[in-house]
Formats: structure tokens, sequence, C-alpha cells
């Protein structure tokens, strides 16, 4: 019966490639049995229980360092320990990719419900929002104001949240629809810590409208507005509060100057003679 097998034999039967053995020999966490003169690695029938083994632990995560300690232990106890932490690490990594799967669906969501055509008005759910006013009529944002913005908000909430502008609510019967009052971050999902900017917005009634932004001065917005304030008077709705635009995606816009912008607006309503 064959007792040697040569490093691609080995890379064969366990699925694996050759460098991955290579690599193993160098780091001393696999030797192969026989190197012969002309550098060629051979390993022993009786390494096939060791290389399984190894394997193994590898595809559940287990650094090789700690393998290496493991092959060399006698103790059930620092063997049951090492699983058990590997095995903590691993649910950490699944709810990760749980949580990031719910935030790739979440997004593709937004844009596949994306419609220019649609204005409507429904119950939204709880905002969480971070807002600043601009520190002066031309828009600018004071560097500094931005640091005191973002103190004790978790960047991972920062990550997943969209830019808001924000206009006065009296501004929209006036037409006034780039006199912005102040910008800021908003997400449907609560920080865990917060600071003076961040509070929350409790679920409530609203118009909604989306437009895709290609110009410098997004003068395409104006017509959305109109049309949505048509729509609440038809509707015999009341605008009540400050309006926001949430950026949901932007794109670089290769055929032309600037990116695209896919905005959508949210104006808070109440119906007439709804004073609550």
């Amino acid at each position: 019966m064959k007792n040697l097998f040569t490093i691609g034999e080995i890379a064969s039967i366990f699925g694996e490639t050759k460098e991955t053995f290579r690599h193993y020999d160098r780091v001393g966490l696999l030797k192969p049995c026989l190197v012969k003169k002309n550098k060629y690695r051979y390993y022993s029938l009786d390494q096939f229980e060791m290389i399984s083994t190894i394997l193994h632990l590898r595809s559940i995560g287990t650094p090789i360092d700690r393998i290496i300690d493991l092959l060399h232990s006698s103790s059930k106890k620092s063997i049951s320990e090492e699983l058990r932490k590997q095995r903590e690490q691993l649910h950490e990594q699944i709810e990760r990719m749980k949580y990031l799967e719910y935030q790739a669906s979440r997004l593709l969501d937004r844009f596949e419900n994306f419609d220019t055509e649609k204005i409507e008005h429904k119950v939204e759910p709880t905002f969480y929002i971070l807002r600043q006013d601009f520190s002066d009529k031309k828009l600018g944002i004071d560097p500094g104001h931005i640091v005191s913005f973002h103190q004790n908000i978790s960047s991972e909430w920062l990550k997943y949240s969209n830019i808001i502008s924000i206009i006065k609510g009296e501004n929209l019967y006036k037409q006034f629809f780039h006199e912005y009052a102040s910008y800021g971050i908003l997400s449907e999902e609560a920080c865990e810590e917060a600071n003076a900017f961040y509070y929350e917005i409790p679920s409530r009634l609203y118009v909604t409208g989306c437009i895709q932004i290609l110009s410098f001065n997004h003068e395409e917005i104006d017509d959305l507005y109109v049309r949505m304030l048509q729509y609440i008077d038809h509707e015999e709705l009341i605008i009540d509060g400050d309006c926001f635009e949430r950026n949901i995606l932007d794109l670089y816009n290769e055929k032309a100057e600037g990116d695209i912008h896919y905005i959508k607006v949210y104006i808070p309503v109440r119906k007439a003679g709804n004073e609550d």
C-alpha cells in the first residue's frame, strides 16, 4: 500500500492548494515527513488525521499559532476553551453579516421603490436625526461645528444613515425651495449614544416624493415641490413642520458635470381641521 504522497497528491486529496501546504511548512504548522534532495516534499499516510484536524480548525477560523499550540496540548480543558472562543467569534461574525445583509436590503428597498412619478401621503416610522443649523446664509459649514456635531455618535450609525437638508415649513408655501435652514443625518435606527444635536421625530404623516437631480443648482427639485404642494392642497392637508430632503444615493455622472443625486423629499402634514 502506498505510504508516501507528494504535495500535489496531498493537495488533491484534501481539496487544498499546494501553496497552502507550503505555507504550513514554512510557519511550522505541518512539516512533510520527508524532503528529498530535489526538495520534493512527501507526506505519509500517518499524517492524514493530523492534516484533517488542521484543515478543520482552519475552516472555523482558528489562527495558525493557536492550532500549533493545540496540536501540542494534552489538556482537554485548553482545547475546549479555544473551541468555545472560536465558536463565540463565529457567532459574532454571523450576527455582523446578518446586520450587513439587513442594511443592504434596506438600501435596495429604497432604491427599487424610488419612483419619480409617485407622490403619496402615509405614516412614516420614527426618525432619528442629527441636526445642525447652517453657520450663515451662504450655507457655510463650520469645520468646528462638524466635530462637535459628530461627538459621541458612533461611526457605525453615521455610516448607515443618510444626509439630509432641511427647509422650514413656512418657506415651502412661499416657494423658497432652496433656502435651507439646516443640514443633518437621518436614520430609522436609534443611536445608542447621543449629543445635543440628536433628537427623535415620532412616527407621523408625511407627503413624500422622489427626484433625480442632475444639475449643479438642483433646479429639478422645484417642479417636485410644486407638484407636492398641489397634492397637499388637493388632499386637504396642511404642512405641519419642517421639510427634509433625504439623499438616498449619490452616483458619479460620467456624461455630465457633477453627480447624480437620488433624493426623497418628506413634508410633514396633518389633515385639515386636525390640530393634534
